[in-house]
């Protein structure tokens, strides 16, 4: 096995964007996803309904723990939990400690 390190230098492997440009590269993702997810049974969610979810899952836990991607995706489209309703997250608005992000 041979290890590496890879180092981005600059943004010379990754484009990063600037804030102002993350509400049409989400909208692109989240369309590209519902999209997908259509393509087995036509989705509950209306494209407006799934990016007024998506802005209500747009947050940080303050403590900064990983909210599983999963589960958001769940709600935002209201898919059916992929784990039991007994130890899945079951909050579809974000805590009262959680700390906003600007919401454009």
């Amino acid at each position: 096995m041979t290890n590496s390190i890879l180092f981005d230098l600059g943004n010379t492997l990754v484009q990063y964007f600037e804030i102002e440009e993350f509400p049409e590269i989400l909208r692109k993702a989240l369309t590209r996803v519902r999209d997908y997810l259509g393509e087995e049974e036509p989705l509950k969610v209306s494209p407006d309904e799934m990016w007024t979810k998506a802005k209500l899952e747009d947050y940080e836990n303050e403590d900064y723990s990983v909210r599983p991607l999963e589960d958001r995706l769940e709600r935002i489209f209201e898919l059916s939990p992929a784990t039991p309703p007994a130890t899945s997250q079951q909050t579809h608005h974000p805590q009262p400690e959680a700390t906003h992000r600007n919401q454009t």
